[in-house]
């Protein structure tokens, strides 16, 4: 299992934002080199090996023998495009954008290889593509036919992108920066995360996801506060990000209100998948006794479904797993806007 997870190129051990590739201390990166990269190498040739020494199938052969052939084929050249994914960000640690570009444009040519051979296979499928590939009318939360994504391509394109994604940000940061900002610093990852509405653990999960790293600068003298995100968690708010609310002062709490706030989930790779809006974001800081923000709102279904549909589940799908979240009948309509009720832990950050 773990030598067709390394083949597939999706070994949680090799992550391929490169985060964990890039924080190895060098015995460690030596070792990654010598046990994960060369196995991974070792696997690509072997499989192109065993694909050469096949007999080319002709008119004559069957449908049978098509399809193993052309299964072999897409083997070995994921293989070969996980190698070329890891390549590239070992070029990164090197420093090296030109390789990793190189590395990147190799990756994409195996893909539209790929998807040559899926599509060549697909000419000789015994259903059509209305049923098996295209999107269409059915019976399940699914419309569309279950080699929809394999004949998109998805899961080879998706890494490409985020491959791409990784290697612009790492060489190419945008500016960050604080600004005019003024007041302790407080972090709050997903870990720190609890979902109080809706009252559904399988939410959580769902957030967990979704909720990047936040920064609060909070100014308790002029009651102001900043909150930004910080995708690569260096303490320091993403470009762009920054946005201000005014603080009111009761009960040993402050509390202000942003409508919308807007989160802008990425995926592991660091993909845009868009920008999840929390409409009437009202923000409740307890600083002195449990170090938390509460934060309620509202969330619009189709938002959310869309930003979810980014990890590779249909928008229906993920309507109907809204539906059983939030409580509603599959039949029911979702409402225009959902509730949402969070609390985050509070971690000081000096300076």
């Amino acid at each position: 299992e773990a030598l067709l997870l390394k083949a597939a190129g999706e070994d949680g051990g090799l992550d391929l934002d490169g985060l964990g590739i890039l924080d190895l201390d060098e015995a460690s990166y030596e070792k990654w080199l010598r046990e994960d990269l060369a196995l991974l190498d070792e696997i690509a040739e072997v499989s192109e090996a065993m694909v050469d020494e096949l007999p080319l199938p002709g008119a004559s052969d069957t449908n049978w023998y098509h399809e193993l052939f052309t299964t072999y084929q897409i083997s070995a050249l994921r293989a070969q495009h996980a190698l070329s994914l890891y390549s590239a960000v070992q070029a990164v640690r090197n420093n090296d954008e030109a390789t990793a570009l190189a590395h990147l444009n190799k990756a994409r040519l195996q893909t539209s290889l790929a998807r040559a051979f899926i599509t060549q296979q697909e000419r000789r499928y015994r259903y059509g593509p209305d049923i098996l590939t295209e999107r269409r009318n059915s019976l399940t939360t699914y419309p569309y036919g279950y080699l929809h994504e394999t004949s998109t391509g998805y899961f080879w394109t998706r890494r490409d992108d985020q491959l791409a994604q990784f290697i612009n940000t790492y060489f190419h940061p945008p500016p960050e920066s604080w600004g005019d900002a003024q007041g302790n610093t407080y972090a709050a990852s997903s870990d720190g995360l609890t979902v109080v509405t809706p009252n559904n653990p399988l939410i959580g999960t769902l957030l967990q996801g979704l909720m990047p790293a936040l920064l609060f600068r909070i100014d308790t003298v002029a009651f102001n506060c900043w909150l930004g995100v910080d995708q690569n968690e260096n303490g320091v708010p993403d470009s762009g990000s920054l946005e201000h609310f005014t603080l009111t002062n009761a009960n040993s709490e402050l509390a202000g209100r942003l409508n919308p706030f807007s989160i802008n989930v990425v995926d592991d790779g660091g993909q845009n998948l868009g920008i999840l809006n929390v409409f009437e974001a009202d923000f409740t800081f307890n600083l002195e006794t449990e170090s938390v923000v509460n934060l309620t709102g509202n969330i619009d279904p189709n938002n959310l479904a869309g930003i979810v549909t980014g990890f590779g589940i249909e928008v229906d799908a993920t309507k109907e797993l809204i539906k059983n979240v939030w409580g509603f009948d599959r039949n029911e309509a979702l409402p225009l806007m959902l509730p949402i009720e969070l609390n985050l832990t509070l971690v000081e950050v000096s300076e």
